[in-house]
């Protein structure tokens, strides 16, 4: 409402291509940023996580055993094999996860920004549309000689 009131008639045409370019425009740049945000994050979490997956160490010895052990009755020839595509599998679901807390506080700083933004905007001036005061707000304004339009 505050962009028609305050529009051009004469560069109408303008104006509405330009609303159609930043809705379009700004869908596709959003998504664009946040599937190459959250692909980027995720390989990044995932080898900050794999880093930690050392071959021979303690704990992922023990955690491919365990499912070896789960996979073994599917084929005992095979189930070393599925143990460590599902640990890899679990590491990319974690980096995954990871990813999308980044996304979500990348979201939260970009509105952040947003809002400071907004907070720097003046007063958008009279329109056709601008309310007129009226009873004791008119007086009042009278009184302080505030010129009305």
């Amino acid at each position: 409402m505050i962009a028609l009131s305050n529009s051009d008639p004469t560069r109408a045409t303008a104006f509405a291509a330009y609303i159609q370019i930043m809705r379009l425009g700004g869908a596709e740049i959003g998504v664009a940023l946040m599937g190459t945000w959250l692909r980027e994050r995720e390989q990044v979490h995932s080898n900050y996580l794999g880093q930690h997956v050392e071959n021979g160490s303690v704990e992922v010895t023990r955690i491919l055993q365990q499912l070896a052990q789960g996979f073994a009755g599917h084929g005992s020839s095979i189930a070393p094999a599925r143990a460590v595509g599902t640990l890899a599998a679990l590491v990319q679901r974690e980096a995954n996860v990871l990813a999308y807390i980044d996304g979500f506080w990348l979201c939260f700083w970009l509105a952040i920004l947003a809002l400071f933004m907004v907070s720097l905007m003046t007063r958008a001036p009279p329109g056709p549309l601008t309310p007129k005061p009226f009873g004791a707000a008119k007086a009042l304004l009278r009184k302080c000689g505030v010129a009305m339009r």
